[in-house]
Protein backbone atom coordinates (compact mmCIF):
# COMPACT_ATOMS: atom_id res chain seq x y z
CA UNK A 1 0.00 0.00 0.00
CA UNK A 2 1.29 3.49 -0.80
CA UNK A 3 1.51 4.51 2.86
CA UNK A 4 3.89 1.65 3.60
CA UNK A 5 7.52 2.34 2.91
CA UNK A 6 9.94 -0.48 1.99
CA UNK A 7 12.89 -1.24 4.25
CA UNK A 8 16.09 -2.59 2.76
CA UNK A 9 19.05 -4.08 4.58
CA UNK A 10 22.09 -5.44 2.77
CA UNK A 11 24.75 -7.27 4.69
CA UNK A 12 27.77 -9.14 3.35
CA UNK A 13 29.08 -11.71 5.77
CA UNK A 14 31.80 -14.34 5.80
CA UNK A 15 30.69 -17.62 7.37
CA UNK A 16 33.25 -19.92 8.95
CA UNK A 17 32.53 -23.60 9.60
CA UNK A 18 34.24 -24.86 12.72
CA UNK A 19 34.23 -27.85 15.00
CA UNK A 20 33.53 -27.22 18.67
CA UNK A 21 35.99 -24.74 20.19
CA UNK A 22 36.43 -23.97 23.91
CA UNK A 23 35.69 -20.60 25.52
CA UNK A 24 38.88 -18.54 25.98
CA UNK A 25 39.70 -15.97 28.65
CA UNK A 26 39.35 -12.95 26.33
CA UNK A 27 35.76 -13.87 25.44
CA UNK A 28 32.84 -11.93 26.95
CA UNK A 29 30.42 -14.72 27.88
CA UNK A 30 26.79 -13.72 27.37
CA UNK A 31 25.32 -16.97 28.65
CA UNK A 32 26.74 -20.39 29.49
CA UNK A 33 23.33 -21.40 30.89
CA UNK A 34 24.77 -22.24 34.27
CA UNK A 35 22.50 -19.74 36.02
CA UNK A 36 23.86 -16.50 34.50
CA UNK A 37 22.25 -13.08 34.23
CA UNK A 38 20.72 -13.29 30.75
CA UNK A 39 16.91 -13.33 30.62
CA UNK A 40 15.42 -15.33 27.73
CA UNK A 41 11.86 -15.31 26.41
CA UNK A 42 10.23 -17.05 23.44
CA UNK A 43 7.45 -16.29 20.97
CA UNK A 44 4.27 -18.35 20.92
CA UNK A 45 5.57 -20.92 18.39
CA UNK A 46 8.86 -21.51 20.20
CA UNK A 47 9.57 -23.28 23.48
CA UNK A 48 12.83 -22.94 25.40
CA UNK A 49 14.44 -24.52 28.42
CA UNK A 50 17.33 -22.25 29.31
CA UNK A 51 18.99 -24.60 31.80
CA UNK A 52 18.64 -27.98 30.13
CA UNK A 53 21.06 -30.82 30.87
CA UNK A 54 20.21 -32.34 27.49
CA UNK A 55 21.27 -29.17 25.65
CA UNK A 56 24.60 -28.68 27.44
CA UNK A 57 27.85 -28.74 25.47
CA UNK A 58 29.94 -27.96 28.52
CA UNK A 59 28.97 -27.82 32.18
CA UNK A 60 25.50 -28.85 33.24
CA UNK A 61 23.24 -26.46 31.33
CA UNK A 62 22.42 -25.29 27.81
CA UNK A 63 19.36 -23.87 26.03
CA UNK A 64 16.99 -26.27 24.33
CA UNK A 65 15.03 -24.36 21.66
CA UNK A 66 12.11 -26.11 20.02
CA UNK A 67 10.15 -24.61 17.13
CA UNK A 68 6.53 -25.81 16.92
CA UNK A 69 5.33 -25.07 13.37
CA UNK A 70 1.60 -25.19 12.76
CA UNK A 71 1.90 -25.91 9.04
CA UNK A 72 0.65 -22.44 8.08
CA UNK A 73 2.14 -19.53 10.02
CA UNK A 74 5.77 -18.55 9.47
CA UNK A 75 5.89 -16.20 12.45
CA UNK A 76 6.06 -16.54 16.24
CA UNK A 77 9.36 -18.35 15.94
CA UNK A 78 12.02 -16.30 17.76
CA UNK A 79 13.76 -16.36 21.12
CA UNK A 80 15.24 -13.26 22.69
CA UNK A 81 17.83 -12.83 25.43
CA UNK A 82 18.51 -9.55 27.24
CA UNK A 83 21.57 -8.69 29.31
CA UNK A 84 23.38 -5.63 30.68
CA UNK A 85 24.57 -3.38 27.85
CA UNK A 86 28.18 -3.93 26.82
CA UNK A 87 30.53 -1.98 24.56
CA UNK A 88 31.73 -4.39 21.89
CA UNK A 89 35.04 -2.62 21.24
CA UNK A 90 37.51 -5.22 19.98
CA UNK A 91 34.93 -8.00 20.00
CA UNK A 92 34.54 -8.87 16.32
CA UNK A 93 32.60 -12.16 16.44
CA UNK A 94 29.50 -13.58 18.06
CA UNK A 95 30.34 -17.20 18.85
CA UNK A 96 28.07 -19.97 20.11
CA UNK A 97 28.00 -23.76 20.25
CA UNK A 98 25.10 -25.21 18.26
CA UNK A 99 23.67 -28.73 17.95
CA UNK A 100 20.94 -29.24 15.32
CA UNK A 101 18.69 -32.02 16.56
CA UNK A 102 16.75 -32.46 13.31
CA UNK A 103 16.78 -31.64 9.60
CA UNK A 104 18.11 -28.18 8.73
CA UNK A 105 15.50 -27.18 6.15
CA UNK A 106 16.02 -23.44 6.03
CA UNK A 107 17.20 -20.26 7.65
CA UNK A 108 18.06 -19.85 11.31
CA UNK A 109 18.98 -16.21 11.70
CA UNK A 110 20.46 -13.93 14.34
CA UNK A 111 20.21 -10.27 15.32
CA UNK A 112 22.15 -8.12 17.79
CA UNK A 113 19.84 -5.90 19.85
CA UNK A 114 20.69 -2.49 21.30
CA UNK A 115 17.66 -0.91 22.89
CA UNK A 116 15.08 -0.74 20.08
CA UNK A 117 17.72 -1.19 17.35
CA UNK A 118 17.94 -4.53 15.54
CA UNK A 119 21.12 -5.33 13.58
CA UNK A 120 21.05 -8.30 11.23
CA UNK A 121 23.93 -10.75 11.35
CA UNK A 122 24.89 -13.85 9.41
CA UNK A 123 22.86 -17.05 9.56
CA UNK A 124 23.41 -19.93 11.96
CA UNK A 125 22.02 -22.76 9.83
CA UNK A 126 24.68 -22.49 7.12
CA UNK A 127 27.36 -23.40 9.66
CA UNK A 128 25.42 -25.86 11.80
CA UNK A 129 25.50 -29.61 11.21
CA UNK A 130 22.76 -32.10 11.96
CA UNK A 131 23.47 -34.36 14.90
CA UNK A 132 26.73 -32.85 16.17
CA UNK A 133 28.08 -29.86 18.06
CA UNK A 134 29.60 -27.08 15.96
CA UNK A 135 31.07 -23.75 17.06
CA UNK A 136 29.38 -21.08 14.94
CA UNK A 137 31.18 -17.76 14.38
CA UNK A 138 29.23 -14.76 13.08
CA UNK A 139 31.12 -11.54 12.20
CA UNK A 140 29.74 -8.54 14.10
CA UNK A 141 28.63 -5.75 11.69
CA UNK A 142 30.52 -2.47 11.98
CA UNK A 143 27.37 -0.57 12.98
CA UNK A 144 27.03 -2.72 16.12
CA UNK A 145 29.10 -0.80 18.69
CA UNK A 146 27.03 -1.82 21.74
CA UNK A 147 24.64 -4.64 22.58
CA UNK A 148 22.11 -5.47 25.27
CA UNK A 149 20.39 -8.43 23.66
CA UNK A 150 20.29 -11.17 21.04
CA UNK A 151 17.44 -12.54 18.96
CA UNK A 152 17.53 -15.94 17.24
CA UNK A 153 14.78 -16.90 14.81
CA UNK A 154 13.64 -19.57 12.38
CA UNK A 155 12.36 -18.81 8.88
CA UNK A 156 9.04 -20.49 9.60
CA UNK A 157 8.18 -20.80 5.90
CA UNK A 158 10.96 -23.38 5.58
CA UNK A 159 9.82 -25.38 8.62
CA UNK A 160 6.11 -25.66 7.88
CA UNK A 161 5.72 -29.36 8.62
CA UNK A 162 4.08 -30.13 11.95
CA UNK A 163 7.25 -31.88 13.19
CA UNK A 164 8.96 -29.90 15.97
CA UNK A 165 12.58 -28.92 15.29
CA UNK A 166 15.11 -28.58 18.09
CA UNK A 167 18.36 -26.67 18.42
CA UNK A 168 20.67 -26.82 21.41
CA UNK A 169 22.59 -23.62 22.15
CA UNK A 170 25.43 -23.23 24.66
CA UNK A 171 28.29 -20.85 25.53
CA UNK A 172 27.12 -17.72 23.72
CA UNK A 173 29.95 -15.17 23.79
CA UNK A 174 31.46 -12.16 22.06
CA UNK A 175 35.02 -12.86 20.97
CA UNK A 176 37.95 -11.01 19.45
CA UNK A 177 38.70 -13.94 17.14
CA UNK A 178 36.62 -16.36 15.11
CA UNK A 179 36.59 -20.05 15.93
CA UNK A 180 39.42 -21.79 14.09
CA UNK A 181 38.15 -23.92 11.22
CA UNK A 182 38.88 -27.62 11.19
CA UNK A 183 38.75 -29.46 7.89
CA UNK A 184 37.96 -33.15 7.76
CA UNK A 185 40.89 -34.64 5.76
CA UNK A 186 38.63 -37.27 4.19
CA UNK A 187 36.20 -34.59 3.02
CA UNK A 188 39.08 -32.61 1.50
CA UNK A 189 40.17 -35.42 -0.80
CA UNK A 190 39.37 -34.61 -4.46
CA UNK A 191 36.56 -36.58 -6.05
CA UNK A 192 37.08 -37.42 -9.74
CA UNK A 193 39.59 -35.85 -12.12
CA UNK A 194 40.91 -32.35 -11.45
CA UNK A 195 39.16 -29.70 -13.56
CA UNK A 196 41.23 -27.62 -15.96
CA UNK A 197 41.69 -23.91 -15.25
CA UNK A 198 39.59 -21.85 -17.70
CA UNK A 199 42.41 -19.41 -18.52
CA UNK A 200 44.64 -22.34 -19.52
CA UNK A 201 42.17 -23.75 -22.06
CA UNK A 202 42.87 -23.16 -25.79
CA UNK A 203 41.54 -19.77 -26.92
CA UNK A 204 39.03 -21.40 -29.32
CA UNK A 205 37.59 -23.46 -26.48
CA UNK A 206 37.34 -20.41 -24.22
CA UNK A 207 35.43 -18.51 -26.93
CA UNK A 208 33.14 -21.47 -27.52
CA UNK A 209 32.30 -21.73 -23.81
CA UNK A 210 31.66 -17.99 -23.57
CA UNK A 211 29.28 -18.08 -26.53
CA UNK A 212 27.41 -21.10 -25.18
CA UNK A 213 26.91 -19.41 -21.78
CA UNK A 214 26.13 -15.92 -23.10
CA UNK A 215 22.81 -14.30 -22.17
CA UNK A 216 20.05 -14.55 -24.75
CA UNK A 217 18.80 -11.42 -26.52
CA UNK A 218 16.07 -9.64 -24.57
CA UNK A 219 13.41 -10.78 -27.03
CA UNK A 220 14.22 -14.44 -26.30
CA UNK A 221 14.37 -14.25 -22.52
CA UNK A 222 11.58 -15.45 -20.25
CA UNK A 223 11.97 -14.30 -16.67
CA UNK A 224 9.93 -12.41 -14.08
CA UNK A 225 10.54 -8.77 -13.32
CA UNK A 226 13.47 -8.33 -11.03
CA UNK A 227 13.58 -4.58 -10.56
CA UNK A 228 12.87 -2.74 -7.35
CA UNK A 229 9.44 -1.13 -7.11
CA UNK A 230 9.56 1.55 -9.82
CA UNK A 231 8.68 5.08 -8.75
CA UNK A 232 7.45 7.73 -11.20
CA UNK A 233 9.81 10.46 -12.30
CA UNK A 234 7.22 13.19 -12.23
CA UNK A 235 5.35 15.14 -9.57
CA UNK A 236 6.30 14.48 -5.97
CA UNK A 237 8.48 11.49 -6.89
CA UNK A 238 10.89 13.39 -9.14
CA UNK A 239 13.82 15.37 -7.71
CA UNK A 240 12.38 18.76 -8.62
CA UNK A 241 8.65 18.00 -9.00
CA UNK A 242 8.70 18.18 -12.81
CA UNK A 243 8.59 15.61 -15.59
CA UNK A 244 12.11 14.14 -15.74
CA UNK A 245 12.22 11.99 -18.86
CA UNK A 246 16.02 12.05 -18.75
CA UNK A 247 16.12 10.29 -15.37
CA UNK A 248 13.34 7.94 -16.38
CA UNK A 249 15.18 6.95 -19.57
CA UNK A 250 18.48 6.39 -17.74
CA UNK A 251 16.82 4.13 -15.14
CA UNK A 252 15.00 2.05 -17.75
CA UNK A 253 18.11 1.71 -19.88
CA UNK A 254 20.11 0.42 -16.92
CA UNK A 255 17.35 -2.07 -16.06
CA UNK A 256 17.46 -3.40 -19.62
CA UNK A 257 21.26 -3.59 -19.67
CA UNK A 258 21.11 -5.68 -16.50
CA UNK A 259 19.01 -8.21 -18.41
CA UNK A 260 15.64 -7.38 -16.91
CA UNK A 261 12.55 -7.75 -19.06
CA UNK A 262 9.89 -6.06 -16.93
CA UNK A 263 9.43 -3.37 -14.31
CA UNK A 264 6.89 -3.39 -11.49
CA UNK A 265 4.90 -0.18 -11.16
CA UNK A 266 2.51 0.68 -8.33
CA UNK A 267 -0.26 3.18 -9.08
CA UNK A 268 -3.42 4.27 -7.28
CA UNK A 269 -6.08 7.00 -7.46
CA UNK A 270 -4.80 10.37 -6.37
CA UNK A 271 -5.61 11.30 -2.80
CA UNK A 272 -5.95 7.76 -1.41
CA UNK A 273 -5.72 7.75 2.36
CA UNK A 274 -7.27 11.22 2.54
CA UNK A 275 -10.81 12.61 2.46
CA UNK A 276 -10.42 13.80 -1.15
CA UNK A 277 -9.86 10.78 -3.40
CA UNK A 278 -9.77 11.80 -7.06
CA UNK A 279 -10.38 9.28 -9.86
CA UNK A 280 -9.38 11.81 -12.52
CA UNK A 281 -5.65 11.81 -13.16
CA UNK A 282 -3.79 15.10 -13.33
CA UNK A 283 -2.34 16.18 -16.66
CA UNK A 284 1.13 15.77 -15.17
CA UNK A 285 0.41 12.11 -14.36
CA UNK A 286 -1.03 11.47 -17.81
CA UNK A 287 2.09 12.85 -19.48
CA UNK A 288 4.32 10.94 -17.08
CA UNK A 289 2.61 7.60 -17.73
CA UNK A 290 2.76 8.10 -21.49
CA UNK A 291 6.47 8.84 -21.25
CA UNK A 292 7.03 5.77 -19.07
CA UNK A 293 5.21 3.62 -21.64
CA UNK A 294 7.19 5.10 -24.55
CA UNK A 295 10.58 4.80 -22.89
CA UNK A 296 9.96 1.27 -21.59
CA UNK A 297 9.02 0.20 -25.11
CA UNK A 298 12.23 1.69 -26.50
CA UNK A 299 14.22 -0.17 -23.81
CA UNK A 300 12.49 -3.48 -24.59
CA UNK A 301 10.78 -3.65 -21.18
CA UNK A 302 7.22 -4.63 -20.36
CA UNK A 303 5.39 -3.18 -17.35
CA UNK A 304 3.68 -5.03 -14.52
CA UNK A 305 1.07 -2.94 -12.71
CA UNK A 306 -0.09 -3.13 -9.13
CA UNK A 307 -3.26 -1.05 -9.02
CA UNK A 308 -4.42 -0.32 -5.50
CA UNK A 309 -8.13 0.25 -4.86
CA UNK A 310 -9.10 3.41 -2.97
CA UNK A 311 -8.82 3.30 0.80
CA UNK A 312 -9.11 5.67 3.71
CA UNK A 313 -7.05 6.15 6.85
CA UNK A 314 -8.27 4.32 9.94
CA UNK A 315 -6.44 6.23 12.66
CA UNK A 316 -8.43 4.54 15.42
CA UNK A 317 -6.53 1.33 14.62
CA UNK A 318 -3.04 2.87 14.54
CA UNK A 319 -0.51 1.10 16.77
CA UNK A 320 2.96 2.24 17.90
CA UNK A 321 5.71 0.96 15.64
CA UNK A 322 3.25 -0.26 13.00
CA UNK A 323 2.38 1.05 9.53
CA UNK A 324 -0.53 3.51 9.38
CA UNK A 325 -3.85 1.63 9.57
CA UNK A 326 -6.19 1.87 6.59
CA UNK A 327 -9.72 0.81 5.69
CA UNK A 328 -10.91 -0.42 2.27
CA UNK A 329 -14.58 0.13 3.14
CA UNK A 330 -14.83 2.73 0.37
CA UNK A 331 -14.09 -0.13 -2.10
CA UNK A 332 -16.21 -2.76 -0.34
CA UNK A 333 -19.09 -4.28 -2.34
CA UNK A 334 -21.28 -4.36 0.80
CA UNK A 335 -20.87 -0.61 1.22
CA UNK A 336 -23.88 0.99 -0.53
CA UNK A 337 -21.73 4.07 -1.23
CA UNK A 338 -18.70 2.17 -2.58
CA UNK A 339 -16.54 3.57 -5.38
CA UNK A 340 -16.04 0.36 -7.38
CA UNK A 341 -17.58 1.83 -10.53
CA UNK A 342 -15.28 4.87 -10.33
CA UNK A 343 -12.28 2.64 -9.72
CA UNK A 344 -13.12 0.49 -12.77
CA UNK A 345 -13.25 3.55 -15.02
CA UNK A 346 -9.92 4.70 -13.53
CA UNK A 347 -8.42 1.26 -14.38
CA UNK A 348 -9.47 1.65 -18.00
CA UNK A 349 -8.01 5.16 -18.14
CA UNK A 350 -4.65 3.94 -16.77
CA UNK A 351 -4.39 0.98 -19.16
CA UNK A 352 -5.27 3.19 -22.11
CA UNK A 353 -2.37 5.51 -21.26
CA UNK A 354 0.08 2.59 -21.09
CA UNK A 355 -0.76 1.77 -24.72
CA UNK A 356 -0.14 -1.99 -24.83
CA UNK A 357 2.99 -2.02 -22.65
CA UNK A 358 1.36 -3.78 -19.68
CA UNK A 359 2.15 -7.47 -19.11
CA UNK A 360 0.11 -8.11 -15.96
CA UNK A 361 -2.16 -6.33 -13.47
CA UNK A 362 -2.40 -7.06 -9.73
CA UNK A 363 -5.54 -5.64 -8.14
CA UNK A 364 -4.63 -4.67 -4.59
CA UNK A 365 -2.11 -5.71 -1.97
CA UNK A 366 -2.54 -7.74 1.25
CA UNK A 367 -6.15 -6.61 1.61
CA UNK A 368 -6.89 -9.46 4.01
CA UNK A 369 -4.49 -7.83 6.47
CA UNK A 370 -7.05 -5.04 6.99
CA UNK A 371 -9.61 -7.45 8.52
CA UNK A 372 -10.18 -6.57 12.19
CA UNK A 373 -13.31 -8.51 13.09
CA UNK A 374 -15.85 -5.83 12.12
CA UNK A 375 -18.40 -5.03 9.41
CA UNK A 376 -15.63 -3.75 7.11
CA UNK A 377 -13.87 -7.15 6.93
CA UNK A 378 -13.48 -8.86 3.55
CA UNK A 379 -14.65 -12.43 3.01
CA UNK A 380 -13.63 -14.42 -0.07
CA UNK A 381 -17.09 -13.75 -1.55
CA UNK A 382 -16.76 -10.02 -0.88
CA UNK A 383 -13.45 -9.80 -2.69
CA UNK A 384 -14.78 -11.80 -5.65
CA UNK A 385 -17.68 -9.33 -5.96
CA UNK A 386 -15.09 -6.56 -6.07
CA UNK A 387 -12.74 -8.43 -8.42
CA UNK A 388 -15.21 -9.37 -11.17
CA UNK A 389 -16.03 -5.84 -12.40
CA UNK A 390 -12.36 -4.82 -12.06
CA UNK A 391 -11.21 -7.73 -14.25
CA UNK A 392 -13.92 -6.88 -16.75
CA UNK A 393 -12.57 -3.31 -16.89
CA UNK A 394 -9.06 -4.66 -17.63
CA UNK A 395 -10.37 -6.99 -20.35
CA UNK A 396 -12.21 -4.18 -22.12
CA UNK A 397 -8.98 -2.26 -22.70
CA UNK A 398 -6.27 -4.96 -22.59
CA UNK A 399 -7.81 -8.40 -23.24
CA UNK A 400 -4.46 -10.26 -23.31
CA UNK A 401 -3.08 -8.91 -20.04
CA UNK A 402 -2.67 -11.39 -17.16
CA UNK A 403 -4.77 -10.41 -14.14
CA UNK A 404 -4.25 -11.36 -10.51
CA UNK A 405 -6.24 -10.56 -7.42
CA UNK A 406 -4.54 -8.84 -4.51
CA UNK A 407 -1.08 -10.10 -3.56
CA UNK A 408 -1.37 -12.03 -0.31
CA UNK A 409 1.40 -12.05 2.26
CA UNK A 410 3.37 -15.28 2.37
CA UNK A 411 1.93 -16.26 5.75
CA UNK A 412 -1.70 -15.91 4.54
CA UNK A 413 -1.77 -18.08 1.42
CA UNK A 414 -4.94 -19.74 2.73
CA UNK A 415 -6.78 -16.58 1.67
CA UNK A 416 -6.01 -17.47 -1.95
CA UNK A 417 -7.28 -21.02 -1.42
CA UNK A 418 -10.55 -19.58 -0.12
CA UNK A 419 -10.82 -17.41 -3.25
CA UNK A 420 -10.26 -20.47 -5.44
CA UNK A 421 -13.17 -22.21 -3.70
CA UNK A 422 -15.56 -19.41 -4.72
CA UNK A 423 -14.56 -19.26 -8.40
CA UNK A 424 -11.33 -17.26 -8.55
CA UNK A 425 -10.01 -19.42 -11.40
CA UNK A 426 -13.01 -18.48 -13.56
CA UNK A 427 -12.26 -14.76 -13.23
CA UNK A 428 -8.50 -14.19 -12.84
CA UNK A 429 -5.68 -16.01 -14.63
CA UNK A 430 -2.73 -15.34 -12.29
CA UNK A 431 -1.88 -15.38 -8.59
CA UNK A 432 0.49 -12.96 -6.84
CA UNK A 433 2.28 -13.46 -3.51
CA UNK A 434 4.52 -11.18 -1.48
Amino acid sequence: MPLMFPKSRTLCVVLVLASWQPVVAADHVIDDFEGGGTTWRSDNASVIESNSNTAAKAGTGGMMWRFKPDGVNQYGNSVEGRFDRIVLGEKKFLVMDVFANGALRGRIGCQILNGEAEINMGDIHSQALEGQWVTVSLPIPEEASEADGLRLFFDGSAYLTTEPFECYIDNIRFSETEAAAEINPAAAEPVGPRAEVFSQLPLEQQMSLRLRSAAKPLSERVNPYSTPMYYPQWGGSSPDGTQRSDIQEAILREFAELGMTKIHFNWYPEGVGTETINFTMSEQSKVGIKELARLSKEAGLKIGLRLDPPYERATEFDAPGKDPAVSFWISHPRNPENKIKDFCQWIKDVLTLFDGQVDYVILGDEMGDSNRGGKEDWSAEDYMNFLKPCVQAVREVAPDVKVSGYAASSSRFKEILELVKVGYGNVANAVAFN
